[in-house]
């Protein structure tokens, strides 16, 4: 009698899951490959992506080497036709 349960009254802690506002889906942006970009492409599928930045690359174009979980890359060949795309 008199016995309180505090101990079992709160809840466990949560963890927050790992979808994290500074990444991006670089599957959401697939259907960009194999077409000609223009800068309203780009912006497409990088809202596609829900990445907060995106560039093309081009063959042998210098780019920084770090790694951003919200960028959307474009690899695009000399005729500016996308030809992958991933986040980083």
């Amino acid at each position: 009698p008199g016995q309180r349960g505090d101990q079992d009254a709160k809840p466990a802690p949560q963890t927050e899951a790992a979808t994290d506002a500074a990444t991006c889906d670089a599957t959401q942006a697939q259907w960009i490959v194999g077409k000609a970009i223009g800068d309203a492409d780009l912006g497409q599928a990088r809202k596609d992506a829900d990445a907060q930045t995106g560039r093309t690359q081009k063959p042998g174009q210098v780019t920084t080497m770090e790694f951003n979980a919200a960028r959307l890359n474009i690899d695009v060949d000399d005729k500016g036709v996308a030809t992958a795309v991933r986040c980083g």
